[in-house]
């Protein structure tokens, strides 16, 4: 089955594209300016570690539900709250809690799309997204939803409810949903913890680095998304075509 997207309903817009735009510049306009004062509270990383820590265990809740609500709802790509976790928990107790987090979003969104059903994901996630992408994922096995979690340009946390609503096990969805996410989200909290050791020549490629991608993923957007779908495409025909070599009963 083929996961082409149909041309008309490929995102982002003229108008996503002018707001990503907008908000770049905004964002490198306060860079520029407040360059000076932004390196200074964020080289001090233990002050404000220490700033966290006297929250108690409401900081790490703070962080996990911040995980899940983005599993459920925030259109924030994961990677920016992973590096804010490892930047105020470092790389080991941020990656857990944005584990813990992702993973108990990922299980409501799951129980969403299974028990409350079409209307009520409908209202969360919007019915044209919706209708695409169950077009997409109608009728598609575990590896489907495993490369969909694991791979960018996909909306991996859309997905989750509309694996809910298939009848695959939720339990083995899960399990793959958190073991593909698992290397991302240790990388994002790694950058998080080694912010304040970067030197501004770091910063500058990271700057560049960063721009770059926005820039081509707001212009081919569309072709990247159509591109991994056809990616997931193969990937399934080659694990068929294993899975019959391996086991013909099954075939």
């Amino acid at each position: 089955m083929s996961a082409e997207l149909p041309p008309t309903e490929r995102p982002p817009t003229r108008v996503r594209r002018l707001a990503w735009l907008v908000g770049s510049a905004l964002l490198l306009a306060v860079l520029v300016y407040w360059w000076e004062p932004l390196w200074r509270l964020f080289a001090d990383q233990a002050r404000i570690r220490g700033w966290i820590a006297g929250f108690g265990p409401l900081a790490p809740l703070a962080a996990m539900l911040f995980v899940a609500l983005k599993v459920l709802a925030a259109p924030i790509p994961g990677q920016i709250i992973g590096t804010i976790n490892g930047y105020l928990f470092g790389t080991f107790w941020g990656t857990v809690y944005s584990l813990i987090g992702m993973t108990v979003g990922t299980v409501i969104a799951l129980a969403i799309g299974r028990y409350a059903g079409r209307p009520v994901v409908a209202r969360l996630v919007g019915e044209s997204l919706l209708q695409k992408w169950d077009r997409v994922a109608r009728k598609r096995g575990l590896v489907f939803f495993l490369l969909v979690y694991l791979l960018p340009f996909t909306p991996d946390d859309v997905i989750s409810y509309i694996a809910g609503m298939t009848p695959l096990n939720l339990r083995r969805v899960l399990v793959l949903g958190v073991v593909a996410r698992i290397p991302g989200m240790i990388v994002g909290n790694w950058f998080g913890a080694s912010v304040p050791q970067f030197t501004p020549w770091q910063w500058l490629l990271i700057g560049v680095y960063v721009v770059g991608w926005i820039a081509l993923t707001i212009r081919y957007y569309a072709r990247l998304e159509a591109a991994t779908l056809r990616l997931i495409d193969w990937s399934e025909q080659q694990w068929a075509r294993l899975v019959c070599r391996l086991f013909p009963g099954r075939c």
